[in-house]
């Protein structure tokens, strides 16, 4: 942790409403090595299909290896999913990576992931159960406590996103020239009202 927080510098906050993200920057940058999902289906050399109810294969046929986190989620396929834990695909290999359900409402024709897929990343509360191996229950658990929150009886959480695609949008807006605006990102803190959500 000292070695990682060594030369850590907390840029200059940007916002939207009561959202706060302050840049965390590196004065001794390392190359990564890697590119992300989003980037890579950006390209066209990467593709993800269904494998199975609690799986996904992603085939990387890019020039550098893939990292694909957890939480980020993957939109289309036989419904949407959300990556259970954070995975290296080398490039040229293709790999099974272990997924979640976050859409039980729906089963599509489609086993194709689209290129919107890795755009998102699941909240906070999410990503810690992912971390913490809580599996498919607490994914479902917490979807349903979101909804329960947020929409009306008997909506589904992808009507729900549908809903707020409007805000999203607006603080997308906001939000979008951070990476470019602020040199060597390699992490956020996250503010919301007068209280850190998280930092990483």
């Amino acid at each position: 942790v000292t070695a990682a927080l060594d030369g850590l510098v907390i840029g200059a906050p940007s916002g939207w409403k009561n959202l706060t993200i302050y840049p965390l920057s590196s004065t001794t940058p390392r190359a990564a090595g890697w590119t992300t999902l989003h980037e890579a289906l950006g390209s066209g050399k990467v593709e993800i299909a269904d494998a199975g109810v609690l799986s996904a294969k992603i085939k990387n046929g890019g020039a550098t290896d893939l990292i694909v986190f957890a939480g980020e989620i993957l939109v289309g396929g036989r419904c949407t999913r959300v990556v259970a834990k954070d995975t290296v695909i080398e490039k040229g290999k293709t790999e099974t990576v272990e997924v979640f359900d976050v859409e039980p409402s729906a089963f599509r024709a489609s086993e194709k992931f689209a290129k919107e897929s890795g755009h998102y990343l699941a909240a906070p509360d999410l990503r810690r159960a992912l971390i913490a191996g809580s599996g498919q229950g607490a994914v479902w658990a917490y979807n349903q406590q979101l909804l329960d929150a947020l929409a009306p009886k008997g909506v589904s959480m992808a009507d729900a996103y549908k809903a707020a695609a409007d805000p999203i949008a607006e603080m997308r807006a906001a939000l979008i020239d951070l990476r470019e605006t602020t040199k060597d990102v390699v992490g956020v803190a996250v503010v919301i009202g007068d209280r850190v959500e998280y930092a990483e």
